[in-house]
């Protein structure tokens, strides 16, 4: 499923309309025959992904017990145990990621997650950093040098790739004043 046109096209819809798909897509969330495909397709002690909304972002874990409405996980990044729907598992590894649709549209909840490296502007310097957390209007964003920051989506200039971080490793901010 190709998630930035579906969110692009959900972007013209009503707020009735969103409503009402959200309540259809909750009672498909509950299925039963959806919920055994899935329960069928896991074997403890396997390795899987599953989607964090909070963190907007795949999740790496290993299958430690499947119970009647959730599975229990071993989180690898944080080595804690988490109960989770059996609708967040990624069992097709898909790309979940939701691109912006043109250079020029602002980022987005959407199309951001934690983990993301971004840059942004501030009294003429451009400041790199890691979101920690998104929230409904801003970014929570972590620097090396330079604190923590809380910014709007329209501020945000782009989402820098590994390479970018590589060429400024120590250098979290660039000076354009002169």
């Amino acid at each position: 499923m190709d998630y930035t046109y579906l969110i692009n096209e959900l972007n013209k819809a009503s707020a009735f309309d969103l409503y009402r798909l959200y309540a259809a897509i909750g009672k498909e969330l509950r299925n039963p025959n959806r919920i055994n495909v899935i329960k069928q397709a896991l074997i403890l002690g396997m390795e899987l992904s599953y989607f964090d909304f909070v963190e907007n972002r795949l999740i790496k874990a290993r299958l430690l017990e499947v119970k009647q409405k959730n599975a229990l996980v071993l989180q690898h990044e944080s080595n804690k145990q988490f109960f989770i729907p059996y609708s967040v598992i990624n069992l097709d590894s898909i790309d979940t990621e939701i691109y912006k649709a043109t250079a020029s549209e602002p980022f987005t909840a959407n199309t951001l997650k934690v983990g993301d490296s971004v840059s942004f502007h501030k009294n003429g310097e451009i400041i790199v950093g890691i979101i920690k957390r998104i929230n409904y209007k801003t970014v929570s964003i972590e620097t090396k040098n330079h604190g923590k920051w809380r910014v709007g989506y329209p501020l945000i200039l782009n989402k820098n790739t590994d390479l970018d971080l590589k060429e400024r490793p120590e250098n979290c901010l660039i000076n354009f004043k002169k």
